[in-house]
């Protein structure tokens, strides 16, 4: 029996928008800023597709010799949320080929269209903002890592959806 599909849920960053892996530029030069030595792909290896707060403990855990404690975690965390507003204040972002394509299909056939990230509600609905995306229009749903206790690789986000 096939069930029909109600809802499809889209990653941003990379998925259905463009950024040039601006995020990922911008965690790298926040550890580098905070004097440890990393390079762009420790990043993508260690931190790609996690909530960023978890990333960052991750690649400095990865390529640092003694574990990182929580207090630079959350300073670099919290530099790393300036830095990545100071520059996608500047920086052009554009929908993926195809993404608003999809987006009018689905709703076309009633199917709700959700967008995830392990963004903070803030920088999420900034990207949307530069997008010119419009819930309702665009997209049905918005879940972000601020909107859980336990973002990715956790299934909060998923099971908040379900809530909703």
């Amino acid at each position: 029996m096939e069930m029909p599909v109600k809802l499809v849920v889209f990653d941003m960053a990379g998925t259905t928008v463009n950024e040039n892996n601006l995020v990922y530029h911008s965690l790298l030069l926040t550890i580098i800023q905070h004097g440890f030595e990393c390079t762009l792909e420790d990043v993508l290896e260690h931190g790609a597709g996690k909530e960023k707060r978890n990333a960052i403990a991750a690649i400095l855990h990865a390529t640092q010799e003694d574990q990182q404690n929580e207090v630079i975690i959350d300073a670099i965390f919290k530099d790393f949320l300036l830095n990545l507003e100071l520059a996608y204040q500047h920086a052009v972002v554009t929908p993926q080929p195809n993404s608003e394509t999809v987006f009018q299909q689905l709703k076309a056939r009633k199917i709700a269209v959700v967008l995830n990230t392990g963004y903070d509600s803030k920088t999420a609905n900034n990207l949307l903002d530069k997008l010119n995306w419009v819930k309702g229009i665009h997209y049905d749903l918005l879940i972000t890592a601020s909107d859980v206790i336990n973002s990715r690789p956790h299934p909060d986000m998923i099971l908040e959806l379900c809530l909703n």
